[in-house]
């Protein structure tokens, strides 16, 4: 072939394919332009969406917090795909270079935008996030190292690290300018995390030290909790409670009980290292349970201090499914993996409408019984049963299971007085203290489990928060018994999320309703002096479970419910039988009646002398009685009782006794006429009310919810 043929056809082929590569590039650019323009309008829907959804849970009161974790990790990944791609796709564009810069001036407005959203998340939910800005040149070496360090460390701390590129030199958008004056950045790279600011290489290992310290963070979902404020309202000694919490912290007690005090320490003097020192006795817990063992893991995701929060969650998620309680495992499986929680609740109120006769001329209260064999189960609350941390007596883990016949003095440590005086032993004298009677449930259990029946304490309830209250859960994870939030601030509970708090110290029956149904329970004994646990005695007397209250302060909402619950009744052991109630004392309704009531309702303690009020004021919506509701002001105010009812000439007394003047004034009025009697309420958890109750068993009955007409 003619050498100058050849020279002309390799010069056409080569403009022919120099062209074909042109026109390829630009056909390369356009395909390169949309997909980079693809994930950025991704990343942007995500973002409305995320607005949107934060916005939907400030107006309707969900969990803000669930709603952006959930967002941030994918809007995360997506502002990194455009990195990715804005960065090898701009290598190789000859004819969009403008496109691309508009693109790429996009992505910086992204990760600004980006960069304030984590710094609103962190915020409103205590740093989940630890966001790295970094600043590189192109082609520039220390850059391209730096970028491959914070991949890696970045790898490592997947949940938590926030890596924000930033091109120092980049011109054409003024909000980089921004940064770059508010940062002080003059070299490149520059890395700051956490305000520490560094040019030149930031090695892992110096990464992650300050990344670690940043997610070491202690107990991070409670910080809005006043720990102490039970302590405070109680007028405990907090210098004294903690000085002997700390001597039993070194005494032979169990890890779990360790582990608790640790918690309590910590928060009460708010001390992060033993918060996080309570973790080393919670990993040497040997659980007698997968149910105690499941409480642990959340435990330890709930502290926190760096341990894997998903890890725990996801563990107790399997354990809690293994208990046949799947309500709560897909709870902790949602939680570990950031998801959406949507509670199924039912917030009514108690709607009881008795049928009693009009034409009764008498009633007869305290004719309701409850028989207890050997052959029941209990189900009761934890709190001043056989633990109380008020009083500094946390000895065991709230799952320990004694064996039937094995009465609770048996392994209590040789200390006589636990489990049947409680935070009384702090200002009672011992003549007041009367620790042979005892005080609260933990007593009054003793007495009882002389029968031989099984008891269970029920740990572990989750509550969780609904409109800005606090509820716990039925059998089925339906939210409906309301939990008043002194309860929440108990410095055992563990808070899982800032709306979702493990209470292990329970304490009233709102908190027992879950656990008494799986355990099979024939009765339950717990605190009901709320709406709230109300509503939990009457739904467990609906699924056939008697409860008994010997605080029993709202239970007047029951009255003519037929419902199997006790409050504050009578007891009788007699070898292996247990008689509850069963005192029938009769009063004809056109006699007069003295009731006590108070005039400060905000006195906490004080505020139980209204019990009986409750109680009358029911019964005259459906008889006229005659009624005088006597306001006390203070504990020592029972004689203005008894002297109204014998200025009136009464033989019919609605009354508390909780201490020794409530005994005396009400025993001398008793001991006057055999024919006077006296409904009393809210009595039997003290010793001076179980005494006169045992003393005049003809004179004196309880506030039966179902009183008879006749």
């Amino acid at each position: 072939m003619n050498p100058r043929n050849v020279l002309i056809t390799s010069l056409v082929l080569t403009i022919v394919i120099f062209i074909l590569g042109i026109l390829l590039n630009y056909g390369l650019d356009f395909i390169r332009l949309g997909s980079i323009m693809e994930v950025i309008n991704e990343h942007e829907l995500s973002t409305d969406a995320y607005l949107a959804e934060a916005l939907f849970s400030d107006v309707f009161d969900s969990n803000k917090c669930t709603v952006m974790n959930a967002r941030i990790n994918s809007l995360k990944m997506e502002i990194q795909r455009v990195g990715v791609e804005l960065g090898s796709y701009s290598c190789f564009s000859f004819f969009n270079r403008k496109d691309f810069d508009y693109l790429k001036r996009k992505y910086f407005l992204l990760e600004l935008q980006f960069l304030s959203l984590i710094t609103k998340v962190n915020n409103e939910c205590n740093n989940p996030y630890v966001p790295i800005l970094f600043f590189y040149e192109i082609d520039d070496d220390l850059s391209e190292r730096q970028g491959f360090i914070l991949q890696e460390i970045s790898r490592e701390f997947e949940d938590n690290i926030v890596v924000l590129s930033i091109d120092k030199d980049y011109e054409d958008e003024p909000l980089v300018k921004m940064l770059l004056q508010k940062y002080e950045i003059t070299k490149a790279p520059t890395t700051i995390i956490d305000d520490v600011k560094k040019q030149g290489l930031f090695y892992v290992n110096e990464l992650n030290q300050i990344v670690k310290k940043k997610i070491k963070r202690a107990d991070v979902y409670s910080q809005s909790i006043n720990f102490t404020y039970v302590v405070d309202v109680l007028d405990i000694d907090r210098d004294k409670f903690v000085k002997n919490s700390f001597a039993l912290l070194k005494e032979n007690i169990s890890g779990f009980a360790k582990g608790d005090i640790s918690l309590v320490l910590g928060r009460i003097l708010q001390n992060d290292s033993l918060v996080c020192g309570s973790l080393d006795f919670y990993d040497a817990v040997k659980p007698e349970s997968n149910e105690e063992k499941a409480v642990i893991f959340e435990t330890i995701a709930s502290v926190g201090c760096g341990r894997n929060r998903r890890e725990y969650l996801l563990k107790a998620s399997k354990l809690w499914k293994t208990e046949g309680n799947m309500f709560r495992s897909k709870l902790d499986e949602r939680l570990a993996l950031n998801q959406q929680i949507k509670f199924e609740y039912d917030l009514s109120e108690l709607d009881i409408n008795p049928v009693f006769p009009k034409d009764a001329e008498k009633m007869i209260i305290g004719k309701s019984k409850k028989v207890i064999t050997a052959d029941d189960v209990l189900v009761s609350q934890v709190d001043r049963v056989n633990r109380d941390w008020l009083s500094y007596q946390l000895f065991f883990s709230p799952f320990y299971r004694a064996d039937r016949l094995e009465l609770l003095t048996e392994y209590e440590l040789d200390r006589d007085k636990l489990l049947s005086v409680f935070s009384e032993r702090l200002t009672y004298d011992n003549a007041n203290l009367m620790p042979k009677i005892g005080w609260h449930e933990g007593a009054r259990i003793k007495e009882l489990r002389q029968v031989g029946f099984k008891h269970l304490t029920a740990s572990g309830t989750v509550v969780v928060k609904i409109n800005g209250k606090w509820y716990a859960p039925d059998e089925n994870g339906v939210f409906r018994f309301e939990v008043p939030w002194d309860k929440v601030s108990y410095p055992t509970n563990r808070f899982l999320r800032e709306d979702v708090v493990v209470i292990v110290d329970t304490h009233g029956i709102n908190m027992l309703v879950e656990q008494a149904i799986r355990y099979n329970a024939s009765f339950v004994i717990g605190c009901g002096d709320h709406p709230g646990k109300a509503k939990a005695a009457k739904y467990l007397s609906d699924k056939g479970i008697t409860v008994i209250s010997f605080p029993d302060k709202y239970y007047p909402l029951l009255l003519g419910s037929n419902a199997s619950v006790f409050g504050s009744p009578p007891l009788y052991v007699t070898g292996y039988t247990a008689i509850i109630g069963s005192r029938p004392v009769e009063f004809f309704l056109n006699e007069t009646f003295v009731v006590s009531d108070v005039s400060d309702k905000k006195r906490f303690s004080f505020s139980y002398y209204d019990t009986p009020a409750r109680y009358f004021r029911i019964l005259k919506q459906y008889y006229p009685l005659d009624v005088h509701f006597v306001g006390m002001n203070d504990f020592s105010d029972m004689y203005k009782i008894v002297d109204k009812a014998r200025e009136v000439n009464a033989a019919a007394l609605g009354a508390r006794v909780h201490n020794e003047d409530d005994y005396l004034a009400i025993k001398d009025w008793l001991d006057e006429d055999k024919n006077r009697r006296a409904i009393l309420f809210h009595s039997m958890p003290y010793p001076y009310g179980y005494r006169i109750i045992k003393e005049y068993p003809e004179q004196v009955t309880f506030g039966d919810i179902n009183p008879v007409f006749e």
